[in-house]
């Protein structure tokens, strides 16, 4: 004989039988299950449940721009951290239009740009934060020595310089 302890928890029924098993029924168990406590037999239903409620979510495929221009698809969003699913390691994403893609790959190519004159421009670069502490007067005339070789041999670097990149 059993007896049934709950009647309707999410859609199933858990009854106690004879031999003190919760035998639970209902539509996402299947076969009659059975638990050694009510609280694993609710437990089991909370997890079916779950996992009944995220096979229902929305598939997604959303066209969209990477950085570069690149097309990527978004795949989903990620239940504990909300980030797009599908994009890769990537910040931003951008709607798939043509005149978007262009500005990007031009910022992409600029960005390029930048990077070779950044690199040329390492090779001449005089640092401000000189990091000599307080100076005392004899010391001062050092650092203004050294700081005037240090331009003149920079600026003998320029000279050489063929062109920009």
């Amino acid at each position: 004989m059993t007896h049934v302890v709950t009647p309707d928890y999410k859609g199933h029924t858990i009854a106690l039988n004879d031999q003190n098993i919760f035998v639970v029924t209902g539509p996402l168990i299947g076969e009659r299950a059975r638990y050694e406590s009510h609280r694993e037999a609710v437990q089991k239903i909370d997890l079916r449940v779950a996992a009944d409620e995220k096979q229902k979510r929305t598939k997604l495929a959303l066209a969209a721009l990477n950085a570069s221009g690149e097309p990527v698809t978004v795949t989903g969003i990620h239940a504990t951290t909300s980030k797009l699913l599908g994009v890769g390691d990537i910040n931003n994403i951008y709607p798939p239009d043509p005149k978007i893609g262009a500005i990007l790959v031009k910022r992409a190519n600029l960005s390029r740009q930048m990077a070779l004159l950044d690199k040329a421009l390492s090779k001449v670069t005089i640092s401000v934060s000189r990091g000599y502490g307080r100076l005392e007067p004899v010391a001062y005339d050092a650092a203004v020595a050294k700081l005037l070789a240090e331009m003149e041999g920079k600026t003998a670097l320029a000279a050489g310089m063929d062109k920009v990149p």
